[in-house]
């Protein structure tokens, strides 16, 4: 084979070698008779390596080498070929991952974080994809909302501080201070990220931006004196700005400085936007935060009645009135404060038509509830006497003034008639047992458990903490269907005295009659009690639960 053909030999020889080197190690030996056992010892074991060789041997013979080497270069260009789409098939496997980002994309999209989270996970480590600025952004906010606080944090991390990415900025700083309370080394980091944001701004927009931010975070931290000095450095603020600069000041306890730059404000919309088609928000706060420092009732009336007109008017162009609905209740309730402060009989009929007008919405304003509360609190400034209640329900009826006499029946210890008002109060207006649930709320919130309650020296020897549970019973009894929501209401008033096994005990009886969003907050209440009592491993439990069923929800 040697002679025969020497790269075949070259490629056979590896397997006869092993036969050769023991050969020679017999030979070696001086006892005779034991090198030649030990020869056909190894001549045995040998003899798959010697069938390789037979083989490579005979195909090597019966192969047409000539043929080969003519069709050789047709092999070279296929090799080449089938290289060049391997290394470009491993270099863009990026594009394999393609299909994950946008099953995560439509996964947010469509609400189910949990998913997503699961999709970006696989994205950011890849080669492909762990660079891109707008990829690790949707990652860090699928993962923010599905609670992997751990990804989130390492996310937020990598953009902002090691990538400088200024979107992820603005929406870690607009959610902090959404949620409001901040700890103080969070405010500090966000602090100093936005002046930085400023000194950097490569135009007007980009500064003024970061200057509103960043006075907004210094707010919620309680400083008004520093959020003043960087508002007084932006020179022509817009309307937001002027809002705001408005509430500092308030913050800060200057009324009369908030008051200017407020009737500048409502001067310059009347000037730049007489119809309201941009800066109709910046009007309603404005105009209302106005009518609030004016100590003068008429000229808060005027004010609130001319606000009411630009929300009706806007109201009546769009299509979407569900915020305008909104706005208009509110103002509403705040000018059924005012019209009770005038204290007439005229102004009182007046206050209750718009109480009864806010209430009638299907979500009637949070702040009805408190307006309830105060018409029998003597410190509120607009509280009624009873027969005050009396002539306004003989003389216009409707529910605000059954409301009424049924807080003041409630006060009075009469239970039963303040039952027969609040069933009037219902037939006339379904949405009057939301806000009585809110007065409810409201009333427990005024106290701590750490405070002394006089209501407890009024003769019944009920706190109002008791009081409010009492009210919400009562609402049950009225409306059995309100049963549920009345429970969520008892559970936020057990959280403000941290009776977290009271929340555990009141809700899972109702879990299996809850499907939906009442689920949801069922568990979300659960899950919040266990991680109060440190209980972790009951509190994980069921906050996979509630992902699934949101999961669920979402999907059908």
């Amino acid at each position: 084979m040697k002679h025969r053909n020497r790269l075949l030999y070259l490629l056979v020889s590896p397997f006869l070698w092993p036969q050769w080197l023991l050969c020679q190690l017999s030979r070696l030996l001086k006892n005779h008779t034991m090198g030649v056992r030990v020869e056909e010892f190894f001549f045995t074991l040998s003899k798959p390596l010697r069938a390789v060789a037979g083989f490579f041997n005979s195909w090597s013979a019966s192969r047409p080498w000539k043929q080969l080497w003519f069709a050789s270069p047709v092999l070279i260009v296929a090799l080449i070929g089938f290289t060049v789409f391997f290394i470009n098939a491993n270099r863009n496997r990026g594009r394999a991952y393609g299909g994950y980002y946008q099953g995560a994309l439509k996964a947010m999209g469509e609400g189910d974080y949990k998913k997503a989270d699961s999709l970006f996970s696989k994205l950011i480590h890849h080669p492909s994809y762990k660079d891109n600025d707008q990829v690790l952004f949707r990652a860090l906010i699928a993962a923010s909302a599905n609670g992997n606080v751990t990804r989130a944090r390492a996310l937020r991390e990598k953009l902002i501080v090691e990538r400088e990415y200024e979107p992820a900025k603005r929406w870690v700083a607009s959610n902090s201070i959404q949620r409001g309370a901040m700890r103080p080394e969070e405010a500090e980091t966000l602090v100093v990220m936005a002046r930085n944001m400023v000194e950097q701004a490569p135009d007007g927009n980009y500064a003024s931006y970061w200057r509103l931010t960043l006075a907004r975070i210094l707010m919620s931290q309680s400083k008004a004196a520093a959020a003043l000095e960087v508002l007084e450095a932006e020179d022509g603020l817009a309307p937001e700005g002027r809002l705001l600069l408005a509430q500092v000041h308030a913050a800060a306890g200057d009324a009369e400085k908030a008051k200017q730059v407020l009737r500048d404000l409502v001067a310059f919309l009347d000037l730049e936007d007489p119809h309201d088609a941009q800066y109709i928000r910046e009007r309603v706060e404005g105009m209302v935060m106005l009518s609030g420092l004016t100590e003068n009732l008429e000229g808060g009336r005027a004010l609130l009645e001319r606000t009411l007109v630009a929300i009706e008017r806007k109201r009546k162009l769009s299509s979407d009135r569900r915020v305008y609905d909104a706005w208009a209740g509110e103002v509403r309730i705040r000018l059924f404060k005012v019209l009770l402060r005038m204290n007439n009989p005229e102004s009182r009929l007046l206050a209750f038509e718009h109480f009864d007008n806010a209430i009638a919405a299907t979500t009637p304003p949070y702040r009805a509830g408190e307006m309830l509360n105060g018409l029998v609190d003597v410190a509120s400034g607009y509280s009624l006497l009873s027969g005050q209640m009396q002539e306004v329900l003989v003389k216009a009826g409707g529910s605000g003034a059954h409301l009424a006499m049924a807080m003041d029946a409630w006060v009075g210890g009469d239970k039963v008639k303040a039952k027969l008002h609040v069933g009037l109060s219902n037939s006339v207006s379904p949405s009057s047992l939301i806000v009585l649930r809110s007065a409810a709320t409201a009333s427990a919130k005024g106290g701590s458990a750490d405070q002394l309650d006089f209501n407890i020296f009024q003769g019944d020897n009920k706190s109002s903490y008791q009081k409010s549970l009492d009210l919400l019973d009562l609402i049950v009894e009225v409306d059995f269907k309100q049963s549920i929501n009345v429970a969520f209401d008892k559970c936020y008033i057990y959280s403000l005295r941290k009776n977290w096994r009271g929340i555990i005990d009141l809700m899972q009886p109702h879990l299996s009659e809850l499907d939906g969003q009442q689920l949801l907050q069922a568990y979300d209440w659960l899950v919040r009690a266990h991680t109060q009592l440190d209980e972790k491993k009951a509190a994980a439990a069921y906050q996979r639960i509630m992902l699934d069923e949101a999961r669920k929800l979402r999907e059908n």
